[in-house]
């Protein structure tokens, strides 16, 4: 059965539209030794921003190109990375599905989708590291920061994507995740079940075990929203959070990640909600 998607409307340009150029972020980049090589424009790191899209989701079968806002959700993370702030070299989706190729290109454009991923990367368990390697190692041309965003986290904003390059950029670190405080899945209040459903403190304290909400301290979950590293860190690391870890804070409501039908309910009347209070 084939995914029901969006058709696009025939007035709509099928265009690339470049990515606009950024004012310099050269002045606010850190004095680190690490971070000289990309002082000025013409030495301003080498960014690809890679967004998977694979068409396999078991819990919600092609959710990468659902309608959303009356366009097919991975539009809408194209666009966050077109309107970066600073300038982003390439943008390249990684899917295994010609469908999804055809669909991306009828609606952002050609050369979004120069290759598709083999099967064999296209699990649920397929490492996000052998994904983005795969690509890197594809692609004749060189990069120096790797950009990932999922089509699933559309909440996010161009200015918070602009925003989070330019402060690992000014910064001493390698790395950079998008993170959210959320006092309701507070690791302090989280409890599992023993025998019979009995009700245990998760950490494995005694009772009481759960202080008033106001007296927690702030705890921060990776969302899944920003995802960004020196592609040679990446490579030693193999993953985005690590000890030279910078974290740029979002707000709870754009955490809400697209992983079944109802999330993306949910999705589509926020983004009703942030365009009413523009």
């Amino acid at each position: 059965m084939k995914a029901k998607v969006v058709k696009k409307p025939k007035d709509e340009s099928n265009e690339n539209k470049s990515v606009p150029r950024a004012t310099e972020i050269a002045n606010n980049i850190s004095d680190e030794p690490e971070h000289d090589r990309f002082r000025g424009e013409v030495n301003q790191p080498r960014i690809i921003c890679i967004i998977p899209a694979r068409s396999g989701s078991k819990g919600f079968p092609d959710k990468n190109i659902k309608p959303l806002h009356g366009k097919p959700l991975v539009w809408h993370t194209i666009e966050a990375a077109k309107n970066c702030g600073v300038p982003i070299q390439r943008i390249l989706v990684s899917t295994d599905s010609q469908q999804y190729a055809d669909i991306i290109d009828g609606w952002c454009g050609k050369g979004y989708v120069p290759f598709l991923r083999p099967s064999d990367l296209a699990f649920d368990s397929t490492p996000t590291y052998d994904v983005i390697m795969f690509n890197l190692d594809r692609l004749e041309e060189k990069y120096d920061v790797v950009l990932l965003l999922e089509p699933t986290s559309p909440l996010r904003t161009s200015q918070q994507v602009t925003e989070s390059l330019e402060q690992l950029f000014r910064s001493k670190y390698r790395a950079l995740v998008s993170v959210v405080n959320s006092e309701q899945c507070h690791p302090i209040l989280a409890f599992k079940l023993g025998r019979d459903n009995q009700l245990q403190p998760f950490d494995g304290s005694e009772y009481p075990a759960h202080p008033r909400r106001q007296a927690l301290g702030k705890a921060y979950f990776m969302d899944g929203s920003i995802y960004a590293s020196f592609v040679d860190t990446y490579k030693r690391e193999k993953s985005f959070d690590h000890k030279e870890t910078l974290a740029y804070e979002i707000e709870p409501w754009q955490a809400i990640e697209v992983d079944y039908d109802y999330d993306l309910i949910q999705v589509d009347a926020l983004l009703t909600w942030r365009k009413g209070i523009k």
